[in-house]
């Protein structure tokens, strides 16, 4: 069976998934995670602090797989796992799977007989918890289409209608030598990013390093980082039947549209035939995600994440006296409004 996780798009493009992230709710012990993996308690080894929250992280041996656990009730157990590590993941989750068939072979449950290991291991991740994170790349190696040049000087003259709302090139260095260019469109904390970078500039510099013979391809890489919901929106595409082109090529599509100047009014442009070119007759792909209206629980974790150690100071500070929050809710009583009045009604004596 195919794992999935790259593609060769017939224009001559390479597209794979190449970061994910997830967490698991309903779970707290991190050998539920390790399980899923398809591994091993004992490939994993205990790092000295967590992170994102979580008290406690293992790691594994050999691959860039974290799994976090240790955190608030609602926090479950995280794993991240590097885009060098993904094709291990699948091929350990495919092997854990691995059953004798009654024709003296060997074989994996699935769904339909048209899928991969990534569609099947993104189901059930899907189904038992929430991508938060998810890296699609499409690279052009050869340079068959757009140069780091090619792409700064049609931002810098707006040929192109874009979802972001701007762009900056910054020129990275190790020591006295750059490691290429990288274009961001978006902002590290949205909820999609796009990264166009030089991956031959990146990938020789390590290389140099290592006094290893360099790439002479010219090598182009789009990534989109995308989060929380996008990134399980995306992976529920996934996981339905699209390919990872589908999905790469499609996100980027509808967030970004090479153009010739030939309207007065910029989004009735023509599409340049390069940029048709390059997303190769597929379809946008929308992750909109509407925004669902607030709740009370939103606001108490809300609460909790962002005020309760700033009243735990205070408290501390006034010797455990409770006076200033009493007086804190008061005034909040009177900003809730008449709109609110139920509200005040409901708190009656409790303040």
């Amino acid at each position: 069976m195919n794992n999935g996780l790259v593609e060769n798009v017939s224009n001559g493009l390479r597209v794979c998934v190449d970061w994910l992230a997830f967490t698991l709710r309903d779970v707290s012990d991190p050998a539920d995670a390790v399980q899923l993996l398809g591994m091993d308690n004992s490939d994993f080894a205990s790092l000295p602090r967590g992170m994102h929250g979580y008290s406690f992280r293992i790691r594994h041996s050999s691959l860039a797989v974290d799994i976090l656990y240790g955190g608030r009730d609602d926090m479950g157990v995280h794993v991240i796992i590097a885009g060098s590590a993904i094709h291990d993941v699948l091929v350990s989750y495919a092997d854990s799977r691995t059953e004798q068939t009654p024709f003296h072979d060997v074989g994996m449950d699935v769904s339909d007989f048209d899928t991969t290991i990534l569609r099947e291991f993104l189901k059930e991740v899907s189904h038992l918890g929430q991508v938060t994170r998810l890296d699609l790349a499409i690279d052009d190696i050869g340079g068959l289409y757009y140069s780091m040049s090619d792409v700064r000087r049609r931002l810098s003259s707006g040929l192109m209608v874009s979802k972001f709302r701007g762009w900056r090139d910054v020129t990275s260095h190790v020591g006295a030598l750059s490691d290429g260019s990288t274009i961001y469109m978006g902002s590290a904390q949205s909820a999609i990013m796009l990264r166009i970078y030089d991956k031959q500039a990146e990938q020789n510099s390590k290389l140099s390093r290592d006094g290893q013979p360099l790439i002479n391809t010219p090598w182009v890489r789009w990534e989109m980082e995308l989060k929380k919901e996008r990134a399980h929106k995306a992976c529920i595409s996934l996981a339905s039947g699209l390919s990872v082109q589908d999905v790469s090529i499609g996100i980027l599509m509808n967030y970004l549209r090479f153009i010739v100047d030939d309207n007065l009014r910029i989004d009735r442009c023509s599409t340049e035939p390069m940029w048709e070119s390059f997303c190769n007759g597929v379809r946008k792909l929308s992750l909109y995600v509407p925004t669902p209206p607030k709740t009370i629980d939103d606001t108490k974790r809300w609460l909790l994440n962002q005020v309760s150690a700033s009243l735990a100071n205070v408290m501390i500070n006034d010797g455990g006296d409770t006076a200033f929050i009493h007086s804190m809710l008061e005034t909040g009583v009177i900003k809730l409004g008449k709109h609110n009045r139920s509200a005040i009604e409901f708190m009656g004596d409790a303040i």
